[in-house]
Order: structure tokens, then sequence, then C-alpha cells
């Protein structure tokens, strides 16, 4: 059993050991490296109760309370600084450790060997699991899972033996997952399909505490928001009336990319608001999922099943969250996926063709997930695969730009904001960028502030524009500014 287990855990750290070399990507760059709330734990502790995101200046508030991820940024770069690596290894033990745990817990369901094995190895080496791994700020997916799996464990245990620590360490870790990211709030749904299989003993008083002690930390989360005031974000996507077209749609799209071998870090440009195909294959599979649960209600399946619908549903847009979709949403619905499997598989533990069919799949999930890695390297290298990807939105490019300039890479930069314009005219942000970039590419000539200042105004005409472009004598800039003042008189009609 230690053999096959670190087995398994050898060959995942294996997978995801390059992401070690990894620099601060994205959010990583907002949340920690250019965050000064996240370089002192005195910093980290006096903002940790508030907005997750709100810590970072000028960042408005995303609605999240996600107080064990913002002190474990802030007592890192404590102690190690501004070395990615450090963040990069604990993102890593933290993935290690849940899929440690997913086995655990099937052995605890009586599942046989190639069952949590098998689960084990879908759930560490799964390319969604990548972006969860190795993007720092991907660590509240990872805190939330591991502590949902400890919980279950515990929880298994506190109903099995009884007595001890081991309920209110069940209670504790349920509480760190619902600290370091609000999915975990849903787990005790899916526990209670669990309660229900025969699974665990049957013992009212025991269950009775246990669940208790869940709901006072759910109080206590509620309670959290409420005093540090923190808000529901505003949609961004869609109406409000649009939501449950959307979910569908959405559950519609992870379905498929659970089974596709490429991903993405922006998912803006899918059409989920609008019925389609999409929204009718989520709503199968929606009704697909309540019958197995329904079918497995008496079996441990049941619990797996369960978790992954309960997990996925607060990422389908019902309340509003700032992104539209992302494969690290998908981290904890793959522990209840891989749950589900595990129990399914343990029928097959004695035929030698299942456990070739599960190396199989372990050495292609590996392959796919080893390139994707590679891919959160650095800034351009995850903007660069972004932007080559197809129906990649003018975000990619932009950020791509940011990535060139940051290293002084004026032509390259300049070269991806102008496709972001070619992308989306007229967008704000990517027309100041492009006045910026594009002033580095030509000597500082006379009324060059002046042009600057009139080029950022929030109020600015078409007019104005092409009466200031007339007389700049750097071609980037100046055909930068007859495009977007175009733009501009497009939108003024």
């Amino acid at each position: 059993m230690l053999r096959l287990s670190l087995s398994v855990l050898g060959l995942v750290a294996v997978v995801f050991a390059p992401s070690l070399a990894g620099d601060f990507v994205w959010d990583d760059v907002l949340l920690i490296r250019d965050n000064p709330n996240a370089h002192s734990l005195a910093a980290g502790w006096r903002v940790a109760f508030g907005d997750f995101f709100g810590s970072a200046a000028g960042q408005p508030q995303g609605g999240y309370l996600r107080p064990v991820p913002a002190l474990l940024n802030a007592a890192t770069w404590a102690v190690a600084g501004a070395r990615p690596w450090v963040f990069h290894l604990q993102n890593l033990a933290l993935h290690l450790a849940a899929v440690a745990l997913l086995m655990a817990v099937l052995r605890a369901l009586g599942a046989r060997a190639l069952g949590w094995v098998g689960a084990g190895l879908l759930f560490g080496l799964h390319l969604r699991q990548v972006e969860a791994v190795a993007f720092i700020s991907g660590r509240p997916d990872l805190l939330a899972a591991a502590g949902v799996l400890a919980a279950t464990w515990l929880h298994l245990r506190a109903r099995r033996d009884g007595g001890g620590a081991v309920g209110p360490l069940a209670v504790v870790a349920f509480g760190l997952a619902a600290l370091s990211k609000e999915v975990a709030l849903v787990w005790p749904v899916a526990l209670a399909v669990l309660e229900g299989s025969g699974a665990v003993a049957p013992t009212p008083r025991r269950r009775r505490a246990l669940f208790a002690g869940y709901g006072a930390v759910i109080a206590a989360v509620v309670i959290g928001r409420l005093v540090g005031d923190i808000q529901v974000p505003v949609r961004l996507y869609f109406e409000a009336s649009q939501a449950p077209i959307a979910a569908l749609s959405l559950v519609g799209h992870y379905a498929v990319w659970l089974l596709t071998p490429d991903a993405r870090a922006l998912y803006d440009h899918l059409p989920v608001a609008t019925a389609s195909g999409w929204t009718a294959l989520g709503a199968a599979i929606v009704v697909a999922v309540a019958g197995l649960v329904w079918v497995n209600r008496r079996k441990p399946a049941g619990f797996g099943w369960a978790l992954a619908a309960v997990a996925l549903a607060p990422v389908l847009h019902l309340v509003p969250i700032p992104a539209l979709a992302a494969d690290r949403y998908l981290y904890l619905p793959l522990a209840g996926l891989a749950v589900a499997l595990g129990v399914g598989l343990s029928r097959w533990d004695h035929h030698r063709a299942a456990w070739g069919l599960i190396c199989a799949a372990a050495l292609v999930l590996g392959v796919f997930s080893t390139q994707r890695v590679r891919d959160w390297q650095d800034e351009v290298t995850l903007w660069s695969a972004e932007a080559l990807a197809p129906e990649a939105s003018y975000k990619a490019w932009l950020n791509l730009s940011v990535a060139h300039a940051e290293h002084q890479r004026w032509p390259e930069a300049f070269g991806a904001v102008t496709q972001a314009a070619t992308l989306a005219p007229g967008v704000p942000v990517v027309w100041r960028n492009q006045v910026r970039i594009g002033m580095r590419l030509c000597p500082q000539w006379p009324g060059q502030t002046d042009f600057l200042i009139l080029a950022l105004k929030r109020t600015l005409t078409a007019a104005q524009l092409r009466a200031a472009a007339a007389g700049v004598p750097c071609p980037p800039v100046a055909e930068a500014a007859r495009r977007h003042a175009d733009a501009l008189s497009r939108a003024e009609r």
C-alpha cells in the first residue's frame, strides 16, 4: 500500500516539478509580487479578513474572504522574499497532499488498490489541474480541496472510532478550507449524501455533533463577510436573467474540457448567455449527474458525484464572480469525480487489463500536463500560448504586450498591443497601453507630454485625437492615434 501510494505521488511530483522554475505571473504580480500587504505577516494580518483582491492597491473588490491564502502569502514572503520557487514548492506540496488525502479517503471508503490508485492518478495528473498548481494564485483551490479531503477523512474516522480529537480536527480542517475558498462551504451537502450511503457507522449523536461544528464554521464565515464588509461583485458578462442559461452552458463547456487536450488561461470569448447546443448539453449533464447521485445514494460513489456537482455550482455564475470560467475551478469537482471513479474501478482490481489501461491513461495525462506546466513558466510564455490559441481574446494580446514591456522589448510589446487594438478597437485600456509603449519606439519630441496628457484623458473625443495626432512625428503612435480616433468616431455616432 505504501509503495503504491509513493509511486503515485512520485509520478505526480515528476510531472509538476518544472513548475518550480516558474516566475510570478498574472494575478501573482498583483496579489503577491507588487502587493505591499503580502510582504510581511503584520501587513498580511491587517488585511487578511477583508476582501482578498481588495488587499492589492488599486484593485476592485472581488467579493472573496480568503484569510488562509492571504496569510500564507504574507508569511512566505516574510521568510523567503521574492523567490517564486518557494511559492511554487508550496503549491506542489499542497497538490501532493490533496492527492494523498484523496487516496486515503477512498481507502477509508473500502476501495481496492486499483480504485484509489486510478483515482489518485486521474486527480493528480489531469490537464485541468495544471493551472491550480503551476499558477501561484491558484493556491486557494489547492488549500480548499486539501482541507475538504482532510475533513472527509477525519469525519470518516470520527464516525468510525469516535472520541478523541479526530472530530474537532475534522471541523478545523473544514474551517481552514472554508477560509481558503468559498467553494468549500458546500461540502456538508455532499457529506450528507455520504452519511446516507451506509458507508459510515449509524451513530446519530456523533453525527449531530460533527454537523453542528460544520454549521458553526459556515456561520462564522458569513459573519466574517458581514464584518469585513465584503460585497458581492457586479455581473461582468451577462444580466441576472441570463444566469440560468449561462450556468447550463458552462456545465456543458466544463464537461467537454475534462475530455479535451487543450487548455486556456482566458475563457472570456465563450458565448454562454444565449441558448445553444452547449446549454442543451449542460442540461443533459445536470440531469445525468442528479440521476447518478440518486442511483448511488446508498453507495460511496454517490458522495463523489454529489461533491463534483455541488463544488461546480458556485462557479456557474448563479452568484456573480469575476472570471467567466477557469481550469482551476475544476480542481475540487475533479476530486469528487475521482472518488466516484475510484469506487467504480475497485470491482476490476484483479484484472490486469484494467491496471494496464490505468497506466496508459496516466501516461497520456502526464504528457499533456507536462507540456501545459511549461506554458506557465513566465508571462511571455503563458500569454504567447494564449494569444496563438483559437478565438484568442484581446486580453491575451494585451497581457502579452505588458509582459514584453516589463522586459523592455518595446517592438514586441507594441506589436502585441496593436493586435489587441485590432481585435478590440476603441477599448480605453488598450489605447492607453499603445500610447505608452509606442512612445518608447521614438525619440522624444516637443509637445510629447501635452499629447500624452490629452491621449490619456477619459473624456477624449475623436476630433481632439485627430487634431493632436496630426502633429505627432512618431509614426507608430500617429497611426495608432488615427485608428483609435476612427473607433471613437464610430462609437460617437
